[in-house]
């Protein structure tokens, strides 16, 4: 006998973040042992490369921990916090674990099935002009979002499939190889844009290198390297 913490429900919001900004987070912590925990335990939160939630020192934990009361076998307890992002940017998994710092090691079913993870990449935004592809999945629609651009202004949009570059601009350095392919897309007021688009259904596997240049700006967006899933 004995009890099992686990993270029976996950959300977050919202799914862009700037820099240094605040994400909300949802979530219930459920004990689906034999027995009570016997005392309050410990919920972090994580921010990793990858869709595995780890509390060894692998993932980077932010905020602060949050205590979960004494749960007896089928109890629950449910909160709503808010939590840092802190200085990372780019696309990142954010994800929970139960007792994160063992409390019940000695004495839990399992302890290896305390984590959960956002079903969304969570990205944060660096300063400037940013761009953000979401949903690059074979068979359907891929999008990318600009943001921080030159009101009303134009992005030059380039993918390639045949490498990282680098290559010379006006702007600075493309990290795209030829050959690319290069979209214009005009900014609204806010300085902000997205583009759809329809992932080939046997494309999954295929690296992709993504770039571009806010002309209103005289600058290189973020670049990206992703793989189609």
């Amino acid at each position: 006998m004995g009890p099992d913490l686990v993270i029976t429900s996950m959300t977050f919001s919202p799914t862009v973040v700037p820099v240094g900004g605040n994400v909300q987070i949802n979530y219930t912590v459920g004990n689906i042992g034999t027995a009570s925990c016997g005392m309050p335990t410990n919920l972090g939160f994580y921010l990793s490369q990858d869709n595995v939630i780890e509390s060894n020192g692998s993932d980077y934990q932010i905020g602060v921990n949050e205590t979960i009361p004494d749960l007896p076998p089928g109890g629950s307890h449910s909160n709503s916090v808010s939590v840092n992002i802190g200085p990372f940017w780019g696309l990142w998994w954010i994800g929970g674990y139960a007792d994160n710092t063992g409390q019940l090691a000695a004495i839990e079913l399992d302890t290896a099935n305390g984590f959960a993870a956002g079903t969304v990449d969570i990205v944060t935004v660096p300063p400037g002009p940013t761009m953000v592809i979401n949903n690059l999945v074979a068979g359907q629609t891929a999008q990318v979002d600009f943001m921080n651009c030159a009101q009303n202004g134009k992005v030059f949009f380039v993918w390639s499939i045949s490498g990282g570059g680098p290559i010379n601009t006006p702007y600075g350095t493309g990290y795209v190889s030829s050959p690319y392919h290069v979209t214009s897309i005009r900014m609204d007021a806010s300085g902000m844009a997205s583009l759809n688009q329809t992932v080939p259904a046997n494309a999954s596997g295929i690296n992709i290198w993504f770039h571009g240049a806010d002309v209103g700006y005289a600058t290189m967006l973020n670049s990206l390297a992703l793989t189609i899933q």
